[in-house]
C-alpha cells in the first residue's frame, strides 16, 4: 500500500502511522472493504483534523477508532435515509448498506465527505461531498488524497466547500 505521500509533504506530517488492528479486522468488523486510497491516507494520519476543521478517524489506529469509524457511519447514513424519504431531492445519492452506496470518510462542522462503494469490495474512485444544510452536493473526480490537498490548498473550489481555510490550512492536529 502507497503511503499518502503528496498529502504528507503538504502537511509536513512526519510519516505513517502503526494500526493496532490490521485492515483485515476492520474490513471484517464493516463489513465491507475500504478503498486503497483511503488505506493510504489512513496509513499515515492518525485519528484527527485536516486543516482544523476536517474530522477523520483511522479505522486502524485502535479498536476506539475502529468504533467511531462505525458510530459515525450508522448516525450519517441513518439520517440521510431517513432524510430521503422526507426530502429526496436533497439526498438523490443511495447510502451504505445499500450499493452502489455512499461511505462517509470525514466531517467536518457543515459537510460530510464520502466515497461511492460500488460493491462491498470496490469504490468508484471519486469523493462525494454533502454541505450538511442544504442539498448542495458535489463530486471531485479524483483519489481521496488528492481531493484534501487541493481543497487545503483552495486548488478545488466548489460553492458548497470552505474555500480558504488560511494557515490552518497547512496543519494535521491528531486527537
Amino acid at each position: 500500500m502507497q503511503a499518502a505521500s503528496r498529502l504528507a509533504e503538504f502537511l509536513n506530517w512526519p510519516g505513517n502511522v502503526a494500526g493496532e488492528l490490521s485492515w483485515a479486522e476492520a474490513e471484517a468488523a464493516m463489513g465491507f472493504s475500504f478503498p486503497e486510497d483511503f488505506k493510504a491516507v489512513a496509513a499515515t494520519f492518525p485519528t484527527g483534523a485536516f486543516g482544523e476543521c476536517i474530522y477523520f478517524v483511522s479505522p486502524i489506529q485502535s479498536a476506539d477508532s475502529l468504533g467511531m469509524f462505525k458510530d459515525r457511519l450508522e448516525i450519517t447514513n441513518t439520517g440521510f435515509l431517513d432524510g430521503r424519504q422526507v426530502l429526496p431531492d436533497y439526498y438523490p445519492h443511495r447510502f451504505h448498506p445499500e450499493f452502489p452506496g455512499l461511505i462517509p470518510w470525514a466531517v467536518d462542522d457543515d459537510h460530510s465527505y464520502f466515497w461511492n462503494a460500488v460493491s462491498s469490495t470496490e469504490s468508484d474512485g471519486k469523493v462525494f461531498f454533502l454541505e450538511n444544510t442544504g442539498p448542495d452536493w458535489g463530486v471531485y473526480e479524483g483519489s481521496i488524497e488528492d481531493f484534501l490537498v487541493d481543497i487545503l490548498s483552495a486548488a478545488f473550489t466548489h460553492p458548497g466547500l470552505y474555500s480558504d481555510l488560511g494557515e490552518a490550512a497547512r496543519r494535521y492536529e491528531q486527537y
